[in-house]
């Protein structure tokens, strides 16, 4: 996770770092080419004798938002089974070292050194999803 210091809505706007723009700057490109062709072009669309319904227009727009739809739910479902799979993760962790304490007792080093490994262990599956490893 990328975190950065809270700043102004329009500068961040124009922050490259960790955004996908980059990624979709062509196909932003080709829409805002497109965008001002159609309408430099459409007093000359009146003249070549070219009608267009817009009920092809509206079936795909339907097909996509259908389409879009699922994938948000899908996209969603798995963050919510992620969050839940760590929480039991850490909940499991912390209940492990509270036993592991009281056997060992609350201030031995074998304790301590087992708390730091487990909380090594319960936030390892965060690195592989930040950009740069530990985000902390």
């Amino acid at each position: 996770m990328i975190v950065r210091p809270p700043q102004h809505w329009f500068r961040r706007f124009f922050d490259w770092h960790g955004s996908v723009l980059p990624l979709i700057l062509s196909r932003l490109l080709l829409n805002l080419i497109m965008g001002i062709s159609a309408v430099l072009f459409y007093q000359n669309y009146q003249h070549l004798g070219i009608h267009i319904t817009t009920a092809p227009f509206s079936l795909l727009g339907v097909t996509i938002a259908i389409f879009l739809g699922f994938r948000n739910n899908t996209s969603y479902a798995r963050f919510t089974e992620a969050r839940q799979l760590w929480g039991s993760l850490l909940i499991s962790s912390r209940s492990l070292l509270r036993q592991v304490k009281s056997v060992f007792g609350r201030e031995s080093e074998e304790a301590q050194l087992f708390g730091e490994l487990l909380m090594a262990f319960a936030l390892e599956p965060e690195a592989p999803v930040t950009e740069y490893g530990w985000s902390r």
